[in-house]
């Protein structure tokens, strides 16, 4: 009985030793990102180009969008790790005045709200996913600038 009960104990641990692996590699594989240094930077401009697709597609007339492009740099993941960091900054540009109306319209878009610091100019802020920052902020007479962080990735 002792030799019965060895055998049983040896095979449930075999098999939970079986499940583990099977679904730590189902995971690895099938698994969103938890941290940001599980994507890459590829998969951060991805994000930020769908956020600048819908400001550009919900952006009320007589706006207009200047995309100033990505610049990229080298940062640390570690001290031993090496990685790239994109910020992407669009202008908009519209009629004097209307800056806080049209960062309410994006405030409400994205699902976020308006911080005022004080002073008159106003700034959104809001996750877009992927561990994607974006920043609006009122920059003067009819502009606003929109700044899109990855923040540093692995390459």
């Amino acid at each position: 009985m002792s030799t019965n009960n060895s055998r049983l104990w040896w095979i449930v641990g075999g098999a939970w030793a079986l499940l583990l692996v099977g679904l730590g590699t189902w995971s690895a594989f099938n698994s969103p990102a938890t941290v940001r240094d599980q994507s890459t930077v590829v998969s951060g401009k991805a994000t930020i180009d769908r956020v600048v697709g819908q400001i550009s597609d919900k952006l009320s007339e007589p706006w207009r969008l200047d995309d100033g492009g990505y610049q990229e740099s080298t940062c640390s993941i570690t001290p031993m790790r090496d990685g790239k960091s994109a910020t992407r900054t669009v202008t908009l540009s519209g009629p004097d005045g209307s800056e806080q109306a049209e960062l309410v319209r994006l405030a409400d878009q994205f699902d976020s709200r308006i911080r005022s610091s004080g002073t008159q100019a106003s700034s959104l802020y809001f996750d877009a996913g992927n561990f994607v920052a974006v920043r609006a902020r009122d920059h003067g007479p009819g502009v606003i600038v929109v700044e899109l962080k990855t923040g540093c990735r692995p390459e």
